[in-house]
């Protein structure tokens, strides 16, 4: 049988999310797909870092990550290690890369990115930074080294919004419009239950859905970095977060108060190149008016079919975990040659 072996860099809720994920799913990859996949490499500065040349035990490594709040006293501990060490080992097929988003300069995830494709290594990511800040050149780069670079995580987490676009829809769409961050979506179903924005946020924060400083979110900085990623895998372009024009959720409400049917909106013209974030009252109506909570939801407007509707969750570990375990699974059908 064929083996895979693994290198995880980033061991934080995504991280552990796949993990759960992958050790429910190793028998049927096992027989559905002739692979045995074996996780060598945990890397987090923060978590402790894991080694095993024949496969972490990834049962035992849920249990120690769920009681003790990190991997400091498992049996396969390596200390300190530099985060590139499963990157340059030989034995590592694919690199899973899900360190925080910096979409500043996109920072450690693109230079692990990009250095595991020099390297001959697969990439699968959640991390929206270096995706949406260089997404043409790394796709260039796995494109000529022939390698897989799997993104479906970055934008609307486990729901297939992405494989949709790229494999069924791209050459197609007009318009795609919708809420892509449950933070605000959930501050804004608050709002129409009578909150106020600081309560709402409030609320957000002590369920987890909000950091401590949810400016990412409420300022639009994460919708604009989503809108690139998604115009970029329509029309495989070159657009950046800078392209996008964005209006702050926070700033809107400070000037006009909450309306009735508020929704913070990506709307990419695809045909048009107008792309923008920004909050707007949908119509009585409008299927977006059903997103609720931290749901998302998108309507991609094609020329052939009509309005097409795609709703589901946009976060959660397990969630985000379970999108990389359709990148992987699809790496498995389409790029995988390891004689091993």
């Amino acid at each position: 049988m064929k083996t895979i072996n693994i290198g995880l860099i980033g061991f934080g809720n995504v991280g552990q999310g796949f993990v759960k994920v992958l050790s429910k799913n190793l028998s049927i990859i096992r027989e559905v797909y002739g692979y045995n996949v074996k996780l060598t490499y945990i890397v987090d500065p923060v978590k402790g870092s894991l080694y095993s040349r024949e496969g972490l035990d990834l049962v035992k490594v849920i249990k120690y990550i769920d009681r003790d709040g990190n991997l400091r006293s498992h049996p396969n501990y390596i200390g300190e290690i530099h985060s590139f060490q499963p990157i340059y080992d030989k034995e590592t097929d694919l690199i899973i890369e899900v360190t925080p988003t910096n979409l500043v300069d996109g920072e450690p995830g693109y230079s692990h990115i990009r250095k595991s494709l020099e390297e001959g290594k697969h990439v699968i990511t959640t991390n929206k930074g270096p995706i949406a800040l260089f997404y043409r050149e790394l796709t260039r780069l796995a494109e000529k080294e022939g390698l897989y670079l799997g993104i479906e995580g970055t934008v609307m987490s486990g729901t297939p919004l992405i494989k949709t676009i790229r494999y069924g829809l791209s050459n197609d769409i007009n318009i795609i419009s919708g809420i892509l961050n449950g933070t605000t979506n959930f501050i804004l179903t608050k709002m129409e239950e009578g909150y106020t924005f600081d309560d709402a946020l409030k609320e957000a924060q002590n369920m987890g859905y909000a950091e401590a400083d949810p400016s990412m979110d409420i300022d639009g900085y994460d919708l604009v970095a989503k809108a690139s990623i998604l115009v970029n895998v329509t029309i495989d372009g070159d657009i950046k977060p800078s392209d996008i024009s964005r209006i702050s959720l926070k700033e809107y409400l400070d000037e006009k108060g909450y309306q009735k049917n508020l929704k913070y909106l990506v709307y990419l013209e695809i045909n048009e190149g107008r792309y923008s974030v920004a909050p707007k009252v949908v119509e009585e109506g409008d299927i977006l008016t059903s997103v609720k909570g931290v749901n998302n939801g998108v309507v991609i407007r094609t020329e052939s079919l009509g309005e097409i509707f795609i709703y589901g969750p946009g976060a959660g570990r397990l969630e985000t975990g379970y999108a990389i375990l359709t990148d992987l699974l699809e790496l498995l059908k389409t790029h995988m040659r390891i004689k091993r």
